[in-house]
């Protein structure tokens, strides 16, 4: 039976919703939750002895909700499908490198199904660690990851307890020393695996450039809106951008390479449901196509816990969905995220 409760970094609080997985608890989602209580309420006192009335009003509830969150994901800017814009920017990159195969190539067994399994429970044991960063669902990061708090500019806690206002140069300043300590192994696989993929050698962004943060964690409860195409689809090359802005981390990016630019995941857990990642090709399409996304093809790539997954970072990608069970609740979908680019001829990872 999965823990009711789950409280994680900022003492923000998730109860587990039959049907739907762990919601954060605010002022929406309890207006929200108290609303379809009162309806099924109501719903029961009229249905008298007509209970098929009752089943088909929690029936349609868990889908309502879903979907619910959905929007309030997207209110957040958070886009699932694919854009014109986004299809030509990868056919266009795609052009210009002549059509190679970017990947995502998978390379198996870097971790042992007892190795994953001992990092994915050491992580779990630390909650308090856990970011928020998709409301309202269960879904965070361990890990100072600079998409997420690019914006940010509050300075780390006293307390060491971080939120997802945080700066991100606080936040990978305050997480790396414990990302070293606690996943020594993880990380030297990581290093010693892309070094053989890519044929260079590997190291950290952070000394080059300061204030950098370690490749990290996602870590993904099961929700009845990650049954949808609640993800964001993007290709990671934007956030250089991002980088560059950031006059604070002292970068050095004009000694790196973009278009060296590469993603990985390593998955550590996964549910029972079958996970992956969605990818966008270009492959088909002529050099100017009339219309982009008429002619893009979507492939699907399953995930096998141990297994590293790497792919140039031009790619445009998603979380794939997966269906909720209850049963997994409590089991996420627990990836090692990063990125690496060439500077002065090394290749240095970062998230």
């Amino acid at each position: 039976m999965p823990p009711l409760t789950l409280t994680t970094s900022g003492g923000l609080y998730f109860v587990l919703i039959p049907a739907v997985g762990y919601t954060l608890v605010d002022g929406v989602t309890t207006m929200v939750a108290a609303t379809a209580i009162l309806i099924i309420v109501v719903s029961v006192y009229r249905a008298r002895r007509r209970w098929y009335i009752v089943i088909a009003c929690v029936a349609v509830g868990q889908p309502i909700f879903a979907r619910l969150c959905l929007a309030l994901a997207t209110l957040r800017g958070l886009n699932h499908s694919l854009t014109e814009e986004q299809c030509r920017h990868d056919l266009s990159h795609r052009i210009k490198v002549k059509h190679k195969d970017e990947g995502p190539f998978a390379v198996p067994a870097v971790l042992s199904a007892a190795e994953a399994a001992a990092a994915a429970d050491t992580l779990l044991a630390s909650p308090q660690k856990f970011v928020h960063v998709v409301y309202p669902m269960p879904f965070f990061t361990v890990g100072a990851y600079h998409e997420y708090h690019k914006e940010r500019n509050r300075s780390a806690p006293a307390d060491g307890v971080l939120n997802y206002a945080v700066s991100y140069g606080d936040a990978a300043d305050l997480l790396r020393p414990w990302l070293d300590r606690t996943f020594p192994l993880v990380y030297d696989r990581l290093r010693a695996t892309l070094a053989r993929e890519l044929g260079q050698p590997i190291e950290w962004m952070e000394p080059f450039n300061t204030r950098m943060g370690r490749p990290g964690f996602h870590v993904l409860f099961p929700h009845a809106a990650a049954s949808l195409r609640v993800f964001h689809l993007h290709s990671d090359s934007g956030q250089l951008d991002g980088l560059r802005t950031r006059e604070s981390l002292k970068l050095r990016l004009s000694l790196c390479e973009a278009e060296s630019m590469i993603a990985f995941t390593l998955p550590i857990r996964m549910p029972s449901a079958r996970c992956g990642l969605r990818t966008i090709s270009t492959a088909a399409c002529e050099r100017d196509p009339p219309r982009c996304t008429a002619c893009a093809e979507e492939r699907v790539h399953e995930y096998e816990v141990g297994t590293l997954y790497w792919h140039s970072g031009h790619v445009v990608h998603q979380v794939l969905e997966w269906p909720f069970r209850h049963a997994d609740a409590a089991t996420p979908r627990i990836t090692l995220q990063g990125f690496g680019l060439r500077c002065n001829g090394t290749y240095r990872l970062y998230w």
